[in-house]
C-alpha cells in the first residue's frame, strides 16, 4: 500500500506542479491581454470596450487603445494595503518626489527607465492623475493594449469620460513611447517568484482533488475528523510563516510584492483547507503501522442525502474502541444492500502515518445467525 503511493504519488505531484507553474507562465505572459468591442471617440478616436458580467449585471469594464509595450507597468490607486505591504517590506515603490502623486498613485513596475521617466515628467503626473479624476480605477500595459480598468462598471463606455481617457491615453503613449525594457536579470528573478507563487494555490488545489479521489477510490476513511483539525493549524502556521519569509526575502526591492501578497492571503483558506485531502491521504497511503483487524456485528443501517441529491450509505456497528458504544461507517450500495443488523463486518484498523487513526475498505465477515 505506501510502496504503491511513493512510487506514484510524488511522480504525479511533479507533473501538477510543472502543469500549474507552465499554465501560471502562459497567464502572465499574456498580461491581461484582451480584445473588446471597437468604439470611436467624438472626435474620430479609436478605442476597445470591454464588460465583464455576473448573472446579466455589469461587474468590470476596461477601455483601451491599441499600443504595443514590450515590458509590464500598472498605475493604481493607491489604498491601505500597498501602504502596509510598504511599511512590512514586502515591497518597495518608487518615490516620484511629486509628495500628491506619490500619495494617490501606486507604481507597480521594476522597469528603471520607466521609473526614471515618471521622476523628471510632471506631465505624466497630471495625465495619470487626470485618468484617475475621470473614472479609471488603473491604468495598465498589456501586449497590444494600453489600457484603463474603470473603477466603476458600466455597460457602454460613459459619455464624455471616454473622449478624456482615449486622449489620455494617446497622451500616456506619446510620452512613453520610448521607454525601454531595463534590468532583465533582476526581472527574471522576480518573474520566477512570482509565476512561482501564482500557481501555487492551483497546485494544492489540484494536488487536493487527486488525493480526495485516491482516498476515495482506495476507500480509506479517518476514523476522528477533529485529529485532522490540529495538523491543518499546523500546517497554516508553517505555510504562512515560509511564504511571508520568502515574500519579503524576494520582493522587497521590487513594486510586485504588494500583488503576490494580497493573492497568497487571499488564497490562504482555500489552499489550508484543500490541502487537508492531502494530509489524510498521505497519513493513510504512506501509513506502515501494523494493521489491526475486528469482526463487528452491525446494529442498524442508514441513508442520508446530500444537498445536491448525493446519496450516502452507512452501518452502524459496535464501536471496536469503546465497549458499549456504536460508530457509523461509510459503506458502498452494494455491500449496504447485502447485509442489515445483527450481520457483522471486518474492520481494518491502522494507527496512521501522522498519528491519524483511518480504516480500509469495510468487508462482510458473516451474516445474522439463522431465526
Amino acid at each position: 500500500m505506501a510502496t504503491d503511493a511513493m512510487t506514484w504519488f510524488p511522480v504525479l505531484l511533479a507533473v501538477l506542479a510543472i502543469g500549474a507553474y507552465s499554465g501560471a507562465a502562459l497567464y502572465l505572459g499574456r498580461r491581461r491581454t484582451w480584445t473588446g468591442t471597437r468604439f470611436t471617440t467624438t472626435t474620430g478616436k479609436e478605442f476597445q470596450w470591454k464588460v465583464a458580467r455576473n448573472k446579466g449585471r455589469p461587474v468590470g469594464s476596461w477601455l483601451g487603445i491599441e499600443a504595443p509595450w514590450s515590458f509590464d507597468f500598472a498605475l493604481e490607486r493607491e489604498g491601505w494595503f500597498h501602504r502596509v505591504s510598504k511599511s512590512f517590506g514586502f515591497c518597495a515603490e518608487l518615490q516620484t518626489g511629486d509628495s500628491d502623486f506619490d500619495r494617490r498613485v501606486f507604481i507597480r513596475s521594476d522597469d528603471t527607465t520607466f521609473q526614471q521617466e515618471l521622476s523628471s515628467d510632471q506631465r505624466l503626473h497630471a495625465l495619470i492623475l487626470e485618468a484617475f479624476a475621470a473614472g479609471a480605477g488603473s491604468i495598465y500595459a498589456t501586449p497590444t493594449l494600453l489600457t484603463i480598468q474603470m473603477k466603476t462598471a458600466s455597460e457602454t463606455p460613459p459619455a464624455g469620460a471616454a473622449d478624456r481617457l482615449v486622449d489620455t491615453l494617446a497622451g500616456l503613449e506619446t510620452r512613453l513611447a520610448a521607454t525601454g525594457f531595463a534590468n532583465p536579470d533582476a526581472a527574471r528573478s522576480v518573474a520566477t517568484w512570482r509565476t512561482a507563487f501564482s500557481a501555487l494555490p492551483f497546485f494544492v488545489i489540484a494536488s487536493a482533488i487527486a488525493a480526495g479521489i485516491s482516498m476515495a477510490v482506495h476507500r480509506y476513511t479517518i476514523v476522528r475528523m477533529d485529529q485532522v483539525l490540529p495538523l491543518m493549524g499546523t500546517l497554516w502556521v508553517v505555510l504562512t510563516i515560509g511564504s511571508l519569509i520568502v515574500i519579503r526575502f524576494v520582493f522587497h526591492r521590487s513594486s510586485y510584492g504588494h500583488g503576490v501578497l494580497r493573492n497568497f492571503l487571499v488564497a490562504l483558506l482555500p489552499m489550508v483547507a484543500a490541502s487537508g485531502f492531502v494530509v489524510a491521504f498521505v497519513n493513510c497511503a504512506y501509513d506502515v503501522s501494523t494493521s489491526r483487524a475486528h469482526v463487528q456485528p452491525i446494529v442498524r443501517k442508514y441513508i442520508t442525502h446530500g444537498s445536491k441529491g448525493s446519496v450516502s450509505y452507512h452501518l452502524q456497528i459496535d464501536d471496536w474502541r469503546s465497549v458499549g458504544e456504536t460508530t457509523s461507517v461509510s459503506v458502498p450500495k452494494r455491500l449496504y444492500d447485502g447485509v442489515g443488523p445483527g450481520d457483522r463486518v471486518r474492520i481494518v484498523d491502522h494507527s496512521g502515518l501522522l498519528g491519524l487513526e483511518w480504516i480500509g475498505p469495510v468487508e462482510t465477515a458473516g451474516t445474522r445467525p439463522a431465526e
